[in-house]
C-alpha cells in the first residue's frame, strides 16, 4: 500500500532559450513556425545588415588612416637631419663670430693708434715741426682706421643676427618634433577609439545572425515578417522537449512530507495507460497564495518532477508526445509498504467514538470490528490491527446494517485504483 498526494499538474521546460533583436534593426521574414525542429549552431533568424557591413569597411578606412597618419607623423627623419645641419653651420658661426670679434678688437686697437698718432702729429704741426706730408698721413690712417673698425663692428653684428636666427631655428625645429610627439599620443587615442568603435561595428555585423544554442523545437514564433525592431524584441522562443519536466501547486501542508527522489506517477487523458514514472526533483522553498475554484484562499507550493529515464520515448512510441504546458495529473508517493494487510478505503467509517471501525463477514454474519490503520490513501487502507489477511470486509456497509446481522458475502473485484 502506498500513500500519495494527488494534483492537476503541466508539464513545463526547465529552460526555454528566447531568440531576440540583439539591436535595433529590420529582421528578414522568418520562415520556422513552432514546431519545427532546430539544430545547436543552425541559423534561426537574421537581421538586414547591410548598412552594418557599410560601417564596419568606413570603419575599417578610418583605423587604416590613422595608422599611416601616425607613421607619417613619427617619421622625424628630414627634422633631424635639419638639426645635424644647423648644429654643424652653429659649430662653424661660433668660429666666425669668434675671429670676427678679434678682427673687432683689432680694429679698436688700430683706431686707437690711430687717435694717437693724428693727436700728435696735430701738436707737432702747431709747433711747426711735423711736416704737412706727415700730418696728412696720420689723418688718412685715422680715417681709414674708423671705416675699418665700423665695417669689422657691422660684420660681427651681422654675424651675431645671423647665428641668433639659426638658433632661433634649431629651437623650432625642436619644438616641431615636440608637437610631432604629443600628436603622436592624439593620434594613437583616435586610434584605439576608431579600434574600439571598430570591434563594436564587428560585433554588431556578426550579431546580425541569431543562432540557435541547443538542439531543440522552435516552441512559438514571435515575429514572422520583415519588420523594424527595437533591441530586446522577442522573435523565437525555443525549447529541448527532451528535457520536459512536471510543474505541480501542492498544498503547503502536504508538501512539508515531501522529499526530493520520491516516486511520482504522471496520469491523465494525454498520458493514456500505463502511466508514466518519475521522481520529484525539487521542492520550491518560497510558498503562494491561490484562490481554489470555489473562492478558498490556499498557501502552494511548487513542486518540480523529473520523469524517468526513457518515459518520454516510450511515450511517444505509443503514438503520443507531450509538449510544454500540457495538462497532466501526478500521484506523489510519501509512504509505502508492502506484504501488510489492506482493504477498499470504502470498507472504513467512523464508529460514535470517531475510531475507525469495518464490519467484517464471519461465519455467514457481519462484525463491526474496531481497527487500527497505518497508511491511508484514496482507495485503500493499512489495516495495523482487527482484521485477518484471510478475513472478508464489506464494501460501503448500509448504514441499517446492524452488527451480528446475517448477509451473503459476494466477491467484488477490487478497482485499478486497489493497486495503491
Amino acid at each position: 500500500i502506498s500513500t500519495f498526494v494527488e494534483e492537476q499538474a503541466k508539464t513545463r521546460l526547465p529552460k526555454i532559450y528566447r531568440i531576440t533583436m540583439p539591436l535595433e534593426g529590420r529582421v528578414l521574414p522568418i520562415d520556422l513556425t513552432a514546431g519545427d525542429p532546430v539544430a545547436k549552431g543552425q541559423v534561426v533568424a537574421e537581421l538586414e545588415t547591410s548598412d552594418l557591413a557599410t560601417a564596419v569597411e568606413e570603419g575599417k578606412a578610418r583605423v587604416t588612416q590613422l595608422e599611416k597618419r601616425i607613421i607619417e607623423n613619427d617619421d622625424a627623419r628630414l627634422e633631424r637631419n635639419a638639426l645635424r645641419q644647423f648644429d654643424k653651420f652653429l659649430e662653424s658661426m661660433d668660429h666666425t663670430v669668434r675671429s670676427a670679434k678679434e678682427q673687432t678688437t683689432a680694429s679698436k686697437a688700430k683706431v686707437e693708434f690711430a687717435e694717437a698718432e693724428f693727436q700728435r702729429q696735430k701738436n707737432l704741426k702747431e709747433k711747426n715741426v711735423s711736416s704737412d706730408r706727415e700730418f696728412a698721413e696720420a689723418e688718412l690712417l685715422l680715417k681709414e682706421s674708423h671705416v675699418d673698425y665700423a665695417k669689422d663692428n657691422l660684420t660681427l653684428s651681422s654675424l651675431e643676427s645671423i647665428r641668433s636666427a639659426m638658433t632661433i631655428g634649431r629651437e623650432t625645429i625642436e619644438k616641431y618634433i615636440e608637437k610631432k610627439s604629443l600628436q603622436h599620443e592624439v593620434l594613437q587615442q583616435e586610434l584605439n577609439e576608431a579600434k574600439l568603435q571598430l570591434d563594436q561595428l564587428e560585433r554588431n555585423l556578426a550579431r546580425g545572425v541569431l543562432v540557435s544554442e541547443i538542439d531543440g523545437t522552435v516552441l512559438e514564433r514571435h515575429i514572422s515578417n520583415k519588420t523594424m525592431l527595437g533591441p530586446g524584441e522577442l522573435l523565437l522562443e525555443i525549447g529541448d522537449l527532451n528535457q520536459l519536466e512536471v510543474e505541480a501547486e501542492i498544498l503547503s501542508e502536504d508538501a512539508v512530507i515531501m522529499r526530493r527522489k520520491m516516486p511520482v506517477e504522471i496520469v491523465g487523458p494525454s498520458i493514456g495507460t500505463p502511466p508514466l514514472t518519475g521522481t520529484v526533483k525539487r521542492i520550491e522553498p518560497q510558498g503562494f497564495t491561490k484562490i481554489s475554484s470555489l473562492g478558498v484562499e490556499q498557501q502552494r507550493v511548487r513542486v518540480i518532477i523529473d520523469f524517468d529515464s526513457g518515459e518520454l520515448a516510450d511515450l511517444k512510441n505509443r503514438g503520443r508526445e507531450l509538449g510544454a504546458d500540457y495538462r497532466v495529473r501526478v500521484r506523489i508517493f510519501t509512504g509505502q509498504k508492502s506484504n501488510t494487510i489492506s482493504i477498499p478505503r470504502s470498507a472504513l467509517f467512523r464508529g460514535s467514538q470517531g475510531n475507525w471501525q469495518v464490519f467484517v463477514v464471519r461465519d455467514g454474519k457481519a462484525h463491526r470490528v474496531e481497527v487500527e490503520v497505518g497508511l491511508l490513501n484514496d482507495f485503500r487502507a493499512e489495516i495495523l490491527k482487527g482484521v485477518q489477511a484471510d478475513e472478508q470486509v464489506i464494501i460501503a456497509p448500509e448504514a441499517s446494517l446492524e452488527d451480528g446481522e446475517k448477509v451473503t458475502p459476494r466477491i467484488v473485484p477490487d478497482l485499478a485504483e486497489s493497486s495503491y
